[in-house]
């Protein structure tokens, strides 16, 4: 049975095992550079699980994240991870679905539900940066209405 609801500290390692084991290269952005998840020139970091656990655990603590867990029974399947911003807006900062769990509806269920909780905590804007190869995202958003913003650039300096 599908069931949705909010994390608690005892999903961050099993989160963070679902990261790591379901993103590939084309997941990347900006931000997990930012984050220090990845260097955009040489892919993942070693130490990704334990970065992802902590994130987790902090935006348990500070209350203004949103993390919706997903789970097929006991077996967790998918995650969103969204930073509440100052001005009603949100950052959709990760949505990870087990890889053998997709194409069958059940993201879209994650995102809806992701949805109704931004709207039900004043949210009326949500961003969600996509790594340019990730081209399944990309269609997911379209057809999901999102629409795209910006483009980003980088360079080593």
């Amino acid at each position: 049975m599908i069931s949705i609801f909010y994390a608690n500290p005892t999903d961050a390692s099993p989160i963070a095992k679902l990261f790591v084991e379901n993103v590939d290269e084309s997941y990347i952005t900006a931000s997990e550079e930012i984050w220090n998840r990845a260097t955009l020139e040489n892919g993942w970091c070693n130490d990704l699980y334990d970065n992802v656990r902590l994130e987790i655990l902090d935006g348990i603590k500070s209350g203004d994240k949103l993390i919706l867990v997903m789970y097929d029974d006991e077996k967790l399947i998918g995650y969103t991870f969204t930073a509440f911003k100052n001005n009603s807006c949100a950052e959709l900062e990760d949505f990870v679905v087990h890889r053998d769990y997709r194409r069958d509806g059940l993201g879209k269920k994650l995102y809806d539900r992701t949805v109704e909780a931004c709207k039900a905590n004043n949210i009326n804007t949500l961003f969600l940066e996509v790594g340019h190869n990730n081209s399944k995202m990309h269609s997911f958003c379209e057809k999901n209405g999102m629409q795209q913003t910006s483009i980003r650039y980088w360079q080593k300096v």
